[in-house]
């Protein structure tokens, strides 16, 4: 997969990000760099959470 950052919106009401990507079979799609970030989260603390594993390496 190839991704990349599409846009950025610097406002003084918050930042945007905007990440773009291209999977082999042509498919492609943006997400919001945020959510994507959120959901990397919660990917990683379910697998610790499966594995009993302590996020803070206890």
């Amino acid at each position: 997969m190839k991704a990349h950052v599409a846009s950025v919106e610097l406002t003084d009401n918050g930042n945007a990000f905007t990440i773009a990507w291209e999977r082999p079979d042509g498919t492609t799609g943006t997400q919001d760099a945020l959510e994507l970030a959120q959901a990397a989260v919660k990917g990683w603390r379910q697998f610790l959470n499966k594995h009993h594993m302590d996020e803070k390496g206890a």
